[in-house]
């Protein structure tokens, strides 16, 4: 129940599901004898993910599964939250290099405990070489590290993007469209004759 698997505060009133899978690797246990044990304490109020006992015939826990959910991909805390976001699926493909419907199909398996999995279909078919560029554009350093942009995309980081990558504003720009929206983020995309402007100035830097 403890927030962060220790046995200290803070504790949780309401358990996810990632929280239970975690568990289960800590204490050595199936995941169906932690989901019974805290059954017991419902009746103090504490929320489990509403599933039948039935789903965790077919599910354990490996180490491989541990190394996804923990933030540093090293199969220790500090710990994802529930639910995924796209960008985690993202880093994952790029730091454990496989392929982000790898990433996606192993996360998958847990659904059934109430795991929510962004929709990704825009990036199933992504190579290693667009995730270094994604991960590059929302990075706030622009080197592809966390820490993680927040809010809005502004135009001078599309224009960045677009010299690193030596290619159009407009291909930088839909790049963003598609991908921006799975991550909470807003685009700013001004009016049409501003990125034209911006274009026109990237190819004459370019070209000289």
């Amino acid at each position: 129940m403890s927030k962060d698997l220790d046995g200290k505060t803070p504790f949780l009133e309401k358990i996810s599901a990632l929280h239970l899978i975690i568990a289960s690797d800590i204490l050595n246990e199936p995941i169906t004898n932690i989901f019974k044990s805290l059954q017991k304490l419902e009746v103090l109020g504490i929320q489990l993910p509403q599933v039948f006992s039935e789903v965790f015939d077919d599910i354990s826990v490996n180490d491989q599964d541990i190394i996804l959910f923990s933030k540093n991909l090293d199969g220790n805390s500090p710990w994802l939250k529930d639910p995924i976001f796209p960008i985690d699926i993202i880093i994952a493909a790029k730091r454990l290099e496989k392929p982000i419907d790898t990433i996606i199909n192993q996360l998958k398996k847990f659904e059934p405990l109430g795991l929510k999995i962004p929709s990704t279909n825009v990036y199933l078919s992504s190579s290693l070489s667009d995730i270094n560029k994604h991960l590059l554009i929302f990075s706030k350093n622009m080197d592809g590290q966390a820490p993680w942009i927040e809010g809005e995309i502004h135009p001078t980081r599309v224009l960045l993007a677009a010299l690193i990558f030596n290619e159009s504003i407009e291909a930088t720009l839909e790049r963003l469209r598609n991908f921006v929206p799975l991550i909470g983020l807003n685009l700013t995309e001004g009016d049409e004759w501003f990125w034209q402007f911006l274009n026109r100035n990237n190819k004459m830097n370019i070209l000289n």
